[in-house]
């Protein structure tokens, strides 16, 4: 057992306080509502998982409930997924640091990551700590440098639709769902081996709750500001317009290198995840980079090619709601998973935006709501 909550804090916080994350969810203006969403994200794919699992471990409440196939399959949907996402990352730090895809920049990073990300927790959330640090110095300069607008924060966006309306209020929680919440329940597996829920509920609220309604509110913020800048200038992310909008590409290395630098902690985060799906760290170094590697000559340059991606995060957004539910008999426990395939298939096919993601939350929705009612009417 873990006794200090501060190190599992630490690491969760890099899976927002990091360059892809602020590209990945964006929302134009002053819209925020979305700061609040990290507490319902947190309590229901991050605690609830942690509390349930806290006396075992998240994977040995994973076999319990599902059994050594069930828990196979799910382990196998973490390794997929987070070989995609390190890959994403990866990516990202790639064309911060060279522009284009280079194997010669992604090779050294990944056996980087992967050497400092598989050391002691306590070396890991160092690291983190320095990454979160760096992560909100770059968040404040961008502020800074959308001071031209701040006069204009509030006054409104034009041509802009108005984002707090009930359709674009649950697509924008989906999205965030889709981003976050296989995340947190990997991340729910440190936090499991905490001595005291209270250090649960303390790793949740100062490692996401708190840093992601700040984050989300300095975005927002930099969000109107920067979009009524006089310097402002079409570019794919705000974020970026606002930190680099009117840089010199001379001048732009050194602050690209830094926030590349964000990403490194995100992926330590995916290492360590990855590390603790099966005992021996062997498959680790052997399995990931070749995945990894793989995803980014395969799918990465195909925006269309989203089902490998959506598969697996839908698979582990299911089983948080399973272990969530707490107690549930393994009958019990598929019939919920098949319910919630079920409804997020259905939602998946008539959805005709499907970067939306809309059936995350449903499909949640409906596997706990089985899971509750199994406990309540145990199946015989």
């Amino acid at each position: 057992m873990v006794g200090c909550w501060r190190e599992p804090a630490l690491i969760l916080s890099t899976l927002i306080l990091n360059f892809g994350f602020w590209i990945s969810y964006e929302r134009p203006g002053s819209d925020f509502v979305f700061a609040f969403a990290g507490l319902p994200l947190t309590a229901l794919f991050f605690v609830g998982p942690a509390c349930a699992a806290r006396s075992v471990g998240l994977w040995q409440a994973v076999d319990d409930s599902l059994g050594f196939a069930g828990g196979c399959v799910v382990r196998l949907c973490a390794a997929w997924f987070l070989s995609i996402w390190i890959a994403e990352l990866l990516a990202g730090a790639n064309w911060l640091l060279r522009g284009t895809f280079s194997p010669w920049i992604a090779l050294p990073l990944i056996a980087f990551v992967m050497i400092t990300g598989l050391g002691s927790q306590r070396t890991t959330a160092r690291l983190a700590a320095f990454s979160n640090r760096l992560g909100w110095a770059i968040v404040i300069a961008a502020l800074v440098r959308a001071r031209e607008g701040w006069p204009a924060i509030g006054s409104g966006l034009p041509g802009w639709a108005d984002l707090s309306d009930g359709p674009n209020l649950f697509g924008g929680l989906s999205r965030l769902s889709f981003i976050l919440a296989p995340l947190l329940f990997l991340a729910a597996d440190g936090a499991s081996r905490l001595e005291r829920r209270k250090d649960v509920l303390r790793a949740g609220f100062f490692g996401m709750v708190l840093p992601f309604f700040l984050l989300l509110t300095l975005m927002a913020v930099i969000s109107d500001a920067w979009l009524h800048a006089p310097f402002r200038r079409k570019v794919f992310s705000i974020i970026v317009g606002a930190l680099w909008g009117s840089a010199s590409q001379q001048a732009l290395a050194g602050p690209m290198m830094l926030a590349a630098v964000t990403l490194l902690g995100a992926m330590r985060f995916g290492v360590r995840s990855f590390s603790g799906l099966v005992p021996g760290r062997w498959w680790t170094w052997l399995g990931l980079p070749a995945a990894a590697l793989g995803w980014l000559v395969v799918g990465h340059y195909r925006p269309e090619f989203r089902w490998p991606v959506e598969i697996p995060a839908t698979g582990l957004v299911l089983t948080a709601a399973v272990q969530s539910a707490g107690g549930v008999r393994r009958p019990v426990a598929f019939i919920s998973l098949a319910a919630g395939v079920v409804v997020s298939s259905a939602i998946y096919l008539r959805t005709a935006d499907a970067w939306s993601f809309l059936w995350i939350l449903p499909g949640y929705a409906t596997t706990f709501a089985v899971c509750l009612l199994g406990r309540l009417r145990p199946f015989r």
